[in-house]
């Protein structure tokens, strides 16, 4: 009897340790095949524990390194923070992974979602589009593009983007609006404006193409167009970034049309939102407050107008003198028109202000003859067909009458048109 029961025993014991040795060897495998299954899935936080618990009773070398890219994977899907540097250190331990393809995109995708454009570039260009799904593979083709596209290589940006455009039912739209933008911003702005034609209610993008199409009339020169696409803007979206922008454009138009007064409270709305205007806006404010008899406010915009010597800055010193002249300050306005004369990027302008110079230091030093006849004489040498010619001579015979030098009185009269 007692033989039996040791039997028995022996034979419960044995069965008891095969079935604990037969549950730790099948226990990792189950670990590996329940991550696996939450990886994919979705449940990228339940996919790295059940992994990481897996690796740490595991000895299959081909697990194991599976288990660690769909960890480094899950911790780039789920968030973390440094998912792009665990993706990378994935790949210095495993760096001929068949999964290199996938994991260099979603490195390039961690640079890319912090704007590190350059970064992101190198890794994509590490990536074959062959390895990848479509779905990633029109993931990456966008994110390519539109890395491209910031960092300047429009050539480049337009390819992935063209073929977005004809493949891509995901990123079709994005793509003709980013086509569009890179058209506008090479000025083809027909091209830009077919493009946009077909967002133009697009819930996420009319705003872009109503704001790219007012600028894209604007600088085609279809000032009344850009006037009306400027105004629907301003008022349809009120709280646009673009605002500011369009009522620049407004303000630059009216005055263009000839509209100086309505030109004004634009380029005010401009100007109280971005504070220190263009210089080529500050120009046309100022002739703008100019010609509707606001010379104080002209006079400031002039003076922002003036900047590194230019035509514009001819044309504002100019202008500067002009406004000083109304304002009855001659000794500021003769500052001023000495300053456009030392360029020749406007000759006429030049030439405006030479006479205007010479004529302030006629009125002005009036009893040193001899200042004044020597600016005028140049002036003649220099414009000898000048419309002012016959006011110069005029002057100058005035002068040598006074001075009691009828000789030079009489040449002086002689080359006067009309005397």
């Amino acid at each position: 009897m007692r033989k039996i029961v040791l039997l028995f025993t022996i034979a419960l014991v044995t069965q008891i340790s095969t079935a604990q040795r037969t549950a730790y060897h099948t226990q990792p495998e189950k670990l590996f095949n329940q991550g696996k299954e939450m990886f994919l899935e979705g449940n990228y936080v339940g996919a790295k524990d059940m992994l990481s618990r897996y690796t740490m009773v595991s000895n299959d070398a081909y697990l194991k390194e599976e288990a660690a890219y769909m960890t480094s994977v899950s911790s780039f899907r789920s968030g973390s923070e440094n998912g792009g540097e665990i993706l990378k250190a994935f790949l210095e331990r495993y760096p001929e992974t068949v999964h290199r393809h996938l994991v260099s995109f979603l490195i390039g995708s961690s640079h890319y979602d912090k704007k590190e454009w350059e970064a992101a570039r190198i890794w994509f260009n590490q990536a074959d589009l062959d390895y990848l799904t479509m779905e990633e593979q029109e993931d990456y083709s966008f994110r390519t593009g539109y890395t491209h596209l910031q960092l300047g290589n429009k050539e480049e940006a337009t390819r992935f983007f063209g073929l977005l455009s004809q493949n891509s039912t995901k990123y079709r739209d994005a793509a003709d609006f980013y086509l569009g933008y890179i058209d506008y911003s090479n000025s083809d702005y027909a091209g830009a404006l077919q493009r946009f034609q077909r967002l133009k209610d697009h819930p996420e993008y009319n705003e872009e193409v109503a704001f790219y199409t007012a600028q894209a009339a604007f600088f085609d020169g279809r000032l009344e167009e850009a006037v009306e696409q400027s105004e629907t803007f301003v008022n349809r979206y009120p709280q646009s970034e673009h605002r500011t922008e369009l009522y620049r454009v407004l303000g630059n138009s009216h005055y263009r049309l000839g509209q100086a007064s309505r030109a004004i409270p634009y380029y005010e709305h401009y100007i109280s939102n971005i504070g220190r205007p263009l210089r080529g806006d500050a120009y046309f404010l100022g002739l703008s407050y100019f010609e509707t008899g606001k010379y104080n406010d002209a006079l400031a915009m002039f003076q922002l107008a003036v900047g590194e010597a230019d035509v514009l800055s001819q044309n504002a010193q100019l202008q500067l003198g002009q406004t000083y002249l109304k304002l009855n300050q001659k000794q500021q306005a003769q500052m001023a028109f000495e300053a456009a004369t030392r360029d020749n990027f406007d000759p006429q302008v030049r030439e405006t202000a030479m006479f205007n110079y010479a004529l302030l230091a006629h009125e002005t030093n009036f009893s040193v003859f001899s200042e004044s006849i020597t600016l005028f004489e140049n002036f003649l040498r220099e414009y000898p067909q000048s419309q002012y010619t016959d006011q110069v001579n005029d002057i100058l015979a005035e002068t040598f009458l006074t001075t009691k030098d009828y000789d030079a009185a009489l040449n002086a009269i002689n080359r006067i048109n009309n005397p």
